[in-house]
């Protein structure tokens, strides 16, 4: 056994998502890479000497979603067998994988980060393109219905437009016993004050800010020297929601931790 008591794995390069902002993608197209996934024969290999060790693994997905392993719960499974104190986390937008398998790693108590920005397939889809609600909810009561997880969670990107949701998103997640809930409200390229450059100043280093019309609608699109170069991205900040956040972290500070 080695002294690793934490680690990042990534178990799936598969995705049916196509989120603007997202590095699978390169100027509105999915860029070319292998879309693969782990086995448990894989892990086992790759983790022999570790697993037993371990106390937190985090299945986030910087490729792809890890719901898009066929085998994420026998992998889960075994990862507890190992370790019966392990905790695991596992982010996903929802949509992918079966209820089935939802509902088996909830029974065995690991925490899913539910990334879901809206409330309906309109407000959600803004972002999370190719994401199907109804598959989405789904999972989530699949997962909620024998759930033994401490710190089950619901991530929500806050933009201006789909801020009229966030109610109501709050709600789906105290009706499916969700523990925690967090608020982005400024989600890249937004963050870090960047929105603040691109919206002041045109032709500086971080680029520029264009309205143009695609597809009969008008979309901003930023074009910066850095990371989000040339990248397509129809929402805005939402610089008005800090008290209205506020107001719904206090109005529902019983039912559910605001992170």
């Amino acid at each position: 056994m080695t002294s690793i008591v934490a680690i990042d794995y990534e178990i799936s390069s598969t995705c049916q998502a196509r989120c603007p902002v997202c590095v699978r993608q390169s100027g509105g197209k999915l860029k070319d890479f292998v879309q693969t996934q782990r086995t448990l024969d894989e892990t086992k290999h790759i983790l022999d000497g570790v697993a037993s060790g371990l106390e937190f693994v985090k299945l986030c997905g910087n490729w792809g979603d890890p719901m898009g392993c066929d085998v994420v719960a026998d992998i889960c499974e075994w990862l507890i067998s190992e370790s019966p104190k392990v905790r695991i986390d596992i982010s996903t937008n929802g949509a992918i994988g079966k209820p089935k398998t939802y509902q088996r790693l909830g029974k065995m108590g690991v925490n899913i980060v539910f990334g879901l920005d809206g409330s309906d397939q309109e407000s959600n889809e803004l972002y999370r393109r190719n994401v199907k609600w109804s598959d989405a909810m789904d999972n989530l009561k699949a997962y909620s219905s024998e759930c033994t997880a401490k710190d089950s969670s619901w991530q929500y990107l806050l933009f201006n437009e789909n801020k009229n949701h966030l109610e109501s998103a709050i709600k789906i997640a105290i009706e499916n016993k969700i523990k925690f809930f967090t608020i982005i409200e400024r989600p890249v390229p937004f963050a870090a004050g960047m929105h603040e450059s691109i919206d002041k100043v045109s032709g500086n280093q971080w680029g520029k800010h264009e309205i143009i019309k695609r597809e009969g609608q008008q979309l901003p699109v930023y074009f910066g020297a850095g990371d989000y170069r040339d990248v397509e991205y129809i929402l805005t900040p939402a610089f008005d929601m800090s008290e209205k956040v506020k107001e719904l972290k206090e109005k529902y500070a019983s039912d559910l931790h605001f992170i």
